[in-house]
């Protein structure tokens, strides 16, 4: 996977961020979402999204809009941060467990039971 310059194409003068900055930006909201600060990891989020060219972190990132949007009580939200993905995988481990934790959500609890049993088995 190639990485672009989106912002500099466009003719920001933001350059790009490099990827020692998505995972300063990617550990930030991590921590916005262990201290319940909602707002500033969905603004973490989109830092990312409109920033970068995130693509080899994109299962995480999904994972991380999943679970905020979730502990953020917005279900509709996280369905479409799984919507919004890229390109299906269903060997990403991040993609498998956003949607065991929507499921749960949900209370499609045979369905999650089947994505956290996928989930398991592809742990080495």
């Amino acid at each position: 996977m190639g990485w672009t310059q989106p912002a500099l194409a466009r003719g920001s003068k933001i350059p790009p961020m490099d990827i020692e900055q998505i995972e300063v930006v990617l550990d930030e909201a991590w921590t916005a979402l262990e201290d319940e600060n909602i707002d500033a990891a969905l603004a973490a989020i989109a830092k990312l999204v409109a920033e970068a060219e995130i693509q080899p972190y994109m299962g995480e990132v999904i994972l991380l809009e999943v679970q905020v949007r979730l502990r953020g009580g917005d279900r509709p939200g996280a369905a479409a941060a799984l919507e919004r993905q890229p390109a299906p995988d269903a060997d990403d481990d991040n993609l498998l467990l956003a949607r065991a934790e929507l499921a749960l959500a949900e209370w499609r609890i045979p369905e999650a039971r089947e994505l956290y049993t996928r989930l398991v088995v592809s742990v080495p």
